[in-house]
Order: C-alpha cells, then sequence, then structure tokens
C-alpha cells in the first residue's frame, strides 16, 4: 500500500511538472506575443505628405477627414520646421548639409497612427485616405503590419490553447470533488476520509511542481526579460490560476 502511494505522489510531482512547463510555456509566450504587437501597434505610423503652400483652412479640413477613417487612432500634423528638428536629433549630418539649402526642403506632412481595426483592414483604410486628396507621398512600413497581425493572431491562438489547458484541468479538478462524494455513498465515512487525505497530499505535490516550472521558466526567460525592452511579466493573476488549476488537476487525477 506504501508503493502505491509513493507511486501516486510521484506521479503527481510529475505532472505538476508536465503541466507547469506547458502552462508557463503558453503563458509567456502568448503575453510576449501580444506584448511584441501592441508595441510594434504603436510604432507604427503612416504618412501624408503636402505641399508647402496648402493654405491651413485646408490643412485643417484634410486632417479632419483622416481622423474620421474608421479605424484612425490619432492623427497629427507635422510642420516644416518639426520635420527638420525631427531630422535634426536623427541624421546631424544630412542637416548640416541641407543648411546650405535657401529654404527648408522639407514638406509637411499629417502621421496618421492606426487602431486595431485599422491594422487588420488597411487596405481599405489606405484605399479610403488616399481618396481625401492628393498628397505628394505616402510612407509606411509595409513589413511591419504583417508583423503586427502575425504576432496578433499567434498571441490569440496561444491564448486559446491555454485557455483550453486551463478547462481541461477545471474538468479533472470538477471529477476530483464528485469521486470522493460517490466513495462516500458507497463506503462511507471512513474510506471518504482517506480518500481526501491522499487527495490533499497529490495536490501539494502536483502544486509544487507546477510551482518549480515556475520558477524554472522565469530564469530561463530571464535574459530575453532583460534584453527586451518591449518584455513584461505576465500577470500574478494568471500565474496563480495554473497554479492553483495544476494542483486540484493532480491532486485529483493522482488520487483516483
Amino acid at each position: 500500500m506504501t508503493e502505491i502511494k509513493q507511486r501516486r505522489f510521484s506521479a503527481a510531482f510529475l505532472f505538476g511538472i508536465l503541466l507547469g512547463l506547458g502552462g508557463e510555456a503558453l503563458l509567456l509566450s502568448e503575453h510576449a506575443a501580444r506584448r511584441f504587437s501592441t508595441t510594434l501597434q504603436n510604432d507604427f505610423h503612416v504618412l501624408f505628405f503636402i505641399r508647402p503652400d496648402t493654405p491651413q483652412k485646408q490643412i485643417d479640413a484634410l486632417q479632419g477627414n483622416l481622423a474620421s477613417i474608421p479605424g484612425s487612432a490619432s492623427t497629427h500634423f507635422v510642420s516644416q520646421a518639426e520635420s527638420l528638428s525631427f531630422l535634426k536629433t536623427q541624421d546631424p549630418g544630412l542637416l548640416s548639409a541641407l543648411s546650405f539649402l535657401p529654404e527648408n526642403p522639407m514638406d509637411p506632412a499629417f502621421e496618421v497612427s492606426l487602431n486595431s481595426n485599422g491594422l487588420r483592414s488597411f487596405s481599405n483604410w489606405l484605399s479610403a485616405a488616399k481618396e481625401t486628396t492628393s498628397w505628394t507621398d505616402v510612407r509606411y512600413q509595409e513589413g511591419e503590419i504583417a508583423s503586427i497581425l502575425r504576432f496578433e493572431l499567434y498571441s490569440q491562438f496561444l491564448g486559446v490553447a491555454f485557455t483550453a489547458l486551463l478547462c481541461v484541468a477545471a474538468i479533472i479538478g470538477a471529477l476530483g470533488i464528485f469521486i470522493p462524494l460517490i466513495t462516500l455513498l458507497k463506503h462511507g465515512k471512513k474510506q471518504i476520509f482517506r480518500l481526501l487525505t491522499l487527495s490533499t497530499t497529490t495536490c501539494v505535490l502536483a502544486g509544487l511542481g507546477t510551482a518549480f516550472c515556475a520558477v524554472f521558466s522565469g530564469f530561463f526567460a530571464l535574459p530575453l526579460a532583460n534584453a527586451s525592452p518591449w518584455w513584461s511579466w505576465p500577470s500574478i493573476a494568471a500565474q496563480c490560476l495554473l497554479l492553483i488549476s495544476a494542483a486540484l488537476a493532480g491532486g485529483a487525477l493522482c488520487a483516483w
């Protein structure tokens, strides 16, 4: 009997390790993909250049038209002076070369950022924006749009996988509640006390295995966290949810 208990305890700890590794991998990957997609989305802008002699009344009308397009998050007008000042901070050598010109060569532009809906339907948004007026030039990073949508898809897929893992653990934990009730009806209080004691021990061991994997995954991901400015750790609530689900599932499964 003692040997059977030891096997169950070992199985509970191993189950916690496996569930912890899988859950932490999904949780860290989902959070990293979502944060990276959000960082890219905040960095993405579309520049619409206009002629320097455009009247202020027309500039205000164009800004309002761009802001009213579904999918636009914010619209900022960048004057010639602002463009030259930005160029000074980015490339002082080029600015010194431009200083010999008689006038400011930079064209004014509208800098537009998009929300998630605008990025998902970027082609339609861009077509609507181009119909506003005849722009002298339109600039944006095409590859950045694909990266944003790709990482957003990754984060959604990993989120669904993590949720499915928690649902499986919850179902196993729920069965672990009904099994003792059935045992109580069949074998009485003595048997139910033995089963609950065994379940408590396996639950603790499964939780310890999951906690061990959480710490291990944190140390494994620490170099990436220190090197990446967009990195942030998953919330404590998500970590606790994984730990509790794994502990209950391990305790119920290994006590049968």
